[in-house]
């Protein structure tokens, strides 16, 4: 049964004719495949609307990211102040470092302090030990006489040895002299062995070639004479070269003897020279002590104003000297760079004080300028928005045939600007938000808000696609004469299936697909058509 009283079956339906004597009808299967069709059809139709519906959406969505433009530009601004606001953020960590340093080093200037009172209280203890010891002076006393003894003793065999080592120069000396006569012998003797050499070889190439001719002229007496001779020279040159090889190994040998005992005597004087070192480094040692003692002497006769005595064993000295080594170990380590390290230390407190003051004022100067870039950016921002805003309140009523529009700043929890919202009053209608429009309505809205963002800082181009697809044939009108009267300062180019709008056009460009995946321009020239349809 429906809600209009027709019973309904499986494959039959009641229908009351309104004749109370015709009753009802059973109409049988053809009728009810009829309106089951029909129906199939509505349900087609429906979701054929529901498609244009979307469609329609999605293009409000797409004028809804047109006007997200203006919210883009009001963004700017905002991102130089993240900027700043994390350069502010890092300068603040970095004061934060700094004064966790600086509290570092107060901590360390207090260890220092504490460390130099524990310095001056061992000096004290010191002082009363040194004012317990007297016998130190006398002890002083002696060791400054033993170590004079002592370095009037290094000093004589320093004499000594600086006598030795003069006379060993001096026969150095002379053995240099005797080994550069030797050389000179020895080079002479050689160049005399090479000229030696090279007459036995001349004698032995006239030798052979002799030799070649005796066998060639066995024959000739006249000839074998002169062979005869020039061997008997041969042999007379090979006896001379064999006494000049002997004269040079003989001079070989005494030159080998000489710098044996020229390599003696440079070890003898090299070991006595540094024998000569040692004593003289003693020399110095003992001398550093006897001024160090001079020195602790004369420092007690200033402080006590004493006089060291005599009649002070060494035993006992050396005893008194073990007792104060005691307590001294017993003081334990000092720390005499305490008072540098603590100067050095209050040296660099003040430069990372200045340091901290310095970034702190240009924290001062960063937030000062933030605050005027925040002030600018305000005051830029309110201009360009109320310079939209006045252009939407004109466009609006143009759009719509009368009406009503705004944006409105919305503040968020903190004060400040959290975002801007639309507010509409169509003709007839109460004010709402965009959200509460119908499609149309939220359609020419966007429309209003970007051609209102074009008055102010128009762009080359433009581009609509579908934006009248939601629109009735009254609001598509007012639209088209809005698009006529900005497409005198910019190019606008509209993609649109509404034939209001595309007659209105001055070109139109179609695109058809004769093949499948293969697409093509059709241009139409709506003043050349017009004027070929007129001379038809």
């Amino acid at each position: 049964m429906t809600p209009a009283g027709v019973l309904v079956g499986r494959s039959w339906m009641a229908i009351d004719r309104g004749d109370p004597a015709l009753g009802s009808v059973f109409v049988h299967d053809r009728e009810i495949r009829s309106i089951q069709q029909e129906l199939n059809r509505l349900e087609h139709d429906q979701k054929r609307q529901s498609d244009i519906l979307e469609t329609a959406r999605n293009r409000l969505e797409q004028a809804m990211r047109e006007t997200a433009e203006l919210e883009e530009i009001i963004a700017r601004h905002s991102e130089d102040l993240l900027q700043s606001g994390a350069l502010c953020a890092e300068l603040e960590a970095r004061v934060v470092e700094y004064e966790r340093q600086r509290q570092d080093w107060v901590a360390s200037e207090k260890q220092v302090q504490e460390q130099r009172s524990k310095v001056e209280a061992q000096i004290k203890t010191l002082e009363a030990s040194m004012q317990s010891t007297e016998a130190e002076r006398e002890k002083l006393e002696t060791a400054i006489r033993r170590e004079a003894a002592q370095r009037e003793t290094v000093q004589e065999e320093q004499e000594r040895l600086s006598a030795r080592i003069e006379e060993l120069e001096e026969r150095e000396r002379e053995q240099y002299i005797q080994q550069e006569k030797r050389r000179f012998a020895h080079d002479a003797a050689q160049t005399r062995i090479a000229e030696w050499k090279e007459l036995l070889g001349s004698l032995a190439v006239e030798a052979n070639a002799l030799a070649e001719k005796e066998d060639q002229l066995a024959g000739a007496d006249s000839e074998r004479a002169g062979l005869e001779h020039a061997l008997t020279e041969r042999q007379q040159a090979g006896t001379r070269l064999a006494e000049a090889r002997d004269t040079l190994q003989s001079i070989e040998s005494e030159l080998e003897a000489h710098e044996r005992d020229r390599s003696e005597y440079a070890r003898q004087i090299e070991e006595l020279r540094s024998r000569l070192e040692e004593h003289k480094l003693a020399a110095q040692d003992l001398t550093t002590r006897l001024n160090e003692l001079e020195t602790r002497a004369e420092r007690i006769r200033c402080d006590w104003k004493v006089s060291l005595e005599e009649g002070v064993s060494a035993e006992d000295c050396e005893a008194e000297l073990r007792k104060l080594e005691q307590k001294l170990e017993r003081l334990g380590q000092v720390n005499l760079m305490a008072t540098e390290d603590y100067e050095t230390e209050q040296v660099r407190k003040k430069a990372l004080d200045q340091q901290f003051e310095d970034i702190t004022s240009a924290l001062s100067t960063l937030d000062e300028v933030m605050r005027k870039i925040d002030r600018e950016s305000q005051a830029r921002f309110h201009e360009t928005f109320n310079q939209v805003n006045q252009g939407l309140k004109q466009l609006f009523p143009r759009l719509f045939g009368g009406g009503y529009a705004e944006l409105r700043l919305v503040e968020n929890e903190s004060g400040t600007g959290g975002g801007v919202s639309l507010y509409a009053r169509p003709p007839g209608k109460r004010p709402a938000s965009i959200s509460q429009l119908s499609g149309g309505e939220k359609a020419l809205v966007a429309v209003a808000v970007v051609f209102a963002i074009f008055n102010l800082n128009p762009a080359p181009f433009c581009m609509l696609d579908e934006v009248d697809a939601p629109m009735d044939e009254g609001s598509i009108a007012r639209f088209i004469g809005l698009v006529r009267e900005l497409s005198t300062r910019v190019q606008l180019i509209l993609i649109s299936h509404n034939r209001l709008s595309l007659e209105s056009a001055d070109n139109l460009i179609g695109v058809t697909m004769q093949e499948p995946g293969v697409s093509r321009l059709v241009a139409v020239s709506i003043e050349e058509a017009t004027r070929l349809a007129a001379a038809g």
